[in-house]
């Protein structure tokens, strides 16, 4: 958390450009420090909606190791296309970063150790695979591994095994060194891989004070309302209800109801579990998207559009909102 602030860059067509703040996502920090080689934890899950601080969170983290504890990387994605498009946006942290700029090899450098799928730097490689071929997870000793969209995986590899599996047996030579990280949005209840990965760890949820009374508290859909102008029809407002004092709960108090103690507030991540002792994992929704993100009005939109669509018996896009 403190090399992303000190030296990250958020590319240019971003939504939120230039030097990386912890304040615009405040639960991304424990994340980022569960990551960090001083933590003991071995895996780490986030599972978390779309564009939700997932895809930020593993790039600071592959980029402050390649430049902090260089060693091999192993990254997967489910597809060629991800698997492109993570590695763009790589080149770009290579590119703005000072401190990267010197610590990988240029992507036109003579002997061509910068490409798609694979970028040398100082003291090991970052190998970018699609997670669909065996050949890909083999023969790749690799300290650091990273699993993205799990819940897109296949369940078996060419028949031989888990993928989130072959890919943690890479680290086998780096015991008591190795770090992971697998995140994904969630998939199908009962069919996705990411579930029995979260339930491996700490199960950890992000409690926010409500701005009446203090309670802390989890931002949950059982808690979420919404009412339309009775003149237009449209949607008019959406709100949360403090499950302690229920207080009505607007959307302005979100910036400040999210930081944490660094920050001056009180929210925090509460474990739910022991779990086995070396996965911490964290489940962080939509509702929780930084001000200037998607609101909790155009969720609340999705949500009523997607239970009228349920009631006339289609199921799908309240399987997508859920999602």
């Amino acid at each position: 958390d403190e090399w992303a602030e000190a030296h990250m860059i958020v590319p240019r067509d971003a939504a939120k450009a230039g030097p990386y703040r912890i304040e615009h996502t405040p639960m991304a920090r424990r994340i980022m420090q569960v990551l960090s080689p001083r933590h003991p934890a071995r895996r780490v899950v986030v599972k978390g909606a779309s564009q939700m601080l997932k895809t930020q969170v593993a790039l600071n983290w592959l980029m402050a190791s390649a430049h902090r504890a260089p060693a091999n990387m192993l990254v997967l994605e489910p597809t060629d296309s991800l698997a492109k498009r993570l590695s763009a946006r790589i080149s770009k942290c290579i590119r703005d970063v000072k401190v990267l700029q010197t610590t990988f090899v240029p992507p036109r450098s003579r002997d061509n150790r910068n490409t798609v799928f694979a970028k040398d730097f100082e003291g090991g490689t970052m190998y970018i695979a699609t997670a669909g071929a065996a050949a890909n997870l083999a023969e790749i000793p690799a300290r650091y591994w990273y699993v993205d969209e799990a819940s897109r995986l296949k369940a078996s590899v060419d028949g031989e095994g888990d993928p989130i599996a072959l890919a943690e047996a890479r680290a086998t030579t780096f015991e008591g060194t190795s770090k992971g990280l697998i995140t994904s949005s969630p998939g199908e209840a009962g069919n996705d891989p990411t579930d029995e990965q979260f339930e491996r760890g700490t199960q950890e949820v992000y409690l926010v004070p409500c701005p009446h009374c203090g309670h802390h508290h989890e931002l949950v859909i059982e808690n979420f309302q919404y009412e339309r102008d009775p003149d237009t029809g449209f949607m008019a407002r959406a709100w949360f209800v403090c499950p302690d004092c229920g207080a009505e709960i607007d959307e302005r108090h979100k910036g400040q109801m999210l930081r944490d103690e660094a920050l001056g507030g009180t929210a925090h991540w509460h474990a739910n579990s022991l779990g086995d002792g070396e996965t911490v994992s964290f489940h962080v929704s939509a509702f929780y998207a930084p001000v200037g993100s998607i609101s909790w009005l155009k969720l609340a939109r999705e949500l009523a559009h997607a239970r009228a669509r349920y009631e006339r018996g289609d199921p799908n896009a309240l399987q997508v909102f859920t999602n």
